[in-house]
């Protein structure tokens, strides 16, 4: 069985295999920019009028042209004229020649169409972490890239807090931090780090003595952050060290992207935590100068990836408004669940293949066989052949997995 994976040029091949339609070949020798020469083409003059170039290497990678003329003494494939002009077709560059009725166009929408035909029965597997029980909120914003979810669980973990972020830490030049006691995630407040003019990019914003402790063992950092501004990825850094106020930290981890006014979980793996085996000071570093602006960080702990453990959480305890892709916890889940991470297991909706390399998302067998089959619909002996190719593609329809408990958001 042919699975996920492959490229849409892999899937039109077999196609055209399947169809006996196709000749896959490579340039023997320079032509221009309006002819090919192979020397294994076959067949006398005018053997390939009408047929099509699909070009799968070099400077004219995914190009398609018909064929105006071919030239058996020399084995020359001349293009038809076009309002746009190829590049040379050089020794070496890899082409696909259809049969006149069948345009590669037509081969990737009977491609496209066969995906189209399996949304909502098969999905492109997703795992999304980004979401945290705070044994509070209710509703959450489903993520991005989710269309179905049939698994909702919450983890149990070693872990060490190493500062709750209840009290101020120190404030770096033309910083104030103070407690905020109504923005916080846990405890009774969140440090609230607020950024003036005076900041440049690399200062170190804020930092914090704790006692000396070991994190070699352990896996990530966790931690919530909030910010005034819309951040980029890596915009903050959050600093581990063995000496005082993270002047020469040990680690610099990039914090997550931020989006304004929004409190984001965020767990980044440790680089270097064989070397974390006395860490006293915490810090965070500003890396964009944006200005002022005013950043929250809460309850900063490290866990151990490899002891989580996830429990599901039954489906009847929660559900999926569609209107607003949100996800509702009823008051058990949230009790089950307590203060923890959450995991949403289910599928997004299988992309469409728009180039040669695009990779399908769901097993390319069915899409091949289906793909065949509406191509082989037409007059004569392909009419009856089509049948054989649907007969194909409906045995591998029945082989996606059957979703147990899948809930559609859209």
């Amino acid at each position: 069985m042919v699975l996920q994976g492959r490229t849409r040029l892999q899937i039109e091949t077999s196609i055209g295999r399947n169809l006996n339609a196709i000749f896959a070949s490579t340039a023997s020798a320079n032509g221009s920019t309006t002819t090919l020469v192979d020397g294994t083409l076959q067949g006398s003059d005018n053997e390939h009028n009408g047929k099509w170039v699909h070009f799968t290497s070099g400077s004219n990678s995914g190009e398609v042209r018909r064929v105006a003329d071919y030239d058996s003494g020399t084995t020359t494939i001349t293009i038809a004229p076009t309002a746009t002009a190829l590049s040379v077709i050089s020794s070496g560059n890899t082409y696909i020649l259809w049969s006149e009725m069948y345009q590669p166009e037509r081969v990737h929408d009977a491609i496209n169409d066969s995906v189209l035909d399996i949304t909502g029965r098969a999905f492109d597997p997703v795992e999304n972490r980004e979401l945290f029980f705070d044994a509070e909120t209710t509703r959450f914003d489903i993520p991005t890239g989710i269309t179905m979810i049939n698994r909702l669980e919450h983890r149990t973990v070693d872990e060490k807090v190493l500062d709750e972020a209840d009290d101020g830490w120190t404030a770096g030049t033309s910083v104030t931090v103070s407690t905020d006691t109504t923005l916080k995630k846990r405890g009774i407040g969140a440090n609230k780090i607020v950024l003036a003019a005076g900041v440049s990019a690399g200062d170190v914003i804020a930092h914090k003595t704790i006692t000396s402790v070991d994190l070699s063992n352990y896996t990530h950092l966790e931690f919530w952050a909030r910010c005034s501004k819309t951040t980029s990825a890596a915009d903050f850094k959050f600093l581990l060290d063995d000496t005082a106020a993270a002047v020469s930290p040990i680690e610099t981890l990039s914090f997550p992207a931020l989006t304004k006014d929004t409190w984001k979980f965020c767990r980044i793996a440790l680089d270097a935590a064989d070397e974390d085996t006395a860490i006293i000071s915490l810090g965070i570093e500003d890396d964009v100068d944006v200005g002022v602006e005013t950043l929250w960080i809460d309850d900063v702990r490290v866990t151990k990836d490899y002891t989580e453990k996830w429990t599901r959480i039954a489906q009847h305890l929660w559900r999926i408004e569609k209107e607003s892709r949100d996800l509702i916890l009823s008051d058990t889940a949230r009790s089950l669940a307590g203060y923890s991470a959450m995991k949403l297991t289910g599928g997004d909706t299988p992309a469409l293949l728009t180039a040669d390399s695009t990779t399908t998302e769901i097993h390319a067998a069915y899409i091949i066989y289906r793909a065949t089959a509406l191509l082989a619909v037409g007059p004569g002996d392909e009419e009856s052949m089509s049948g054989g190719w649907f007969a194909l593609s409906e045995r591998q329809r029945r082989r996606f997995d059957i979703l147990q408990d899948a809930r559609i958001i859209t």
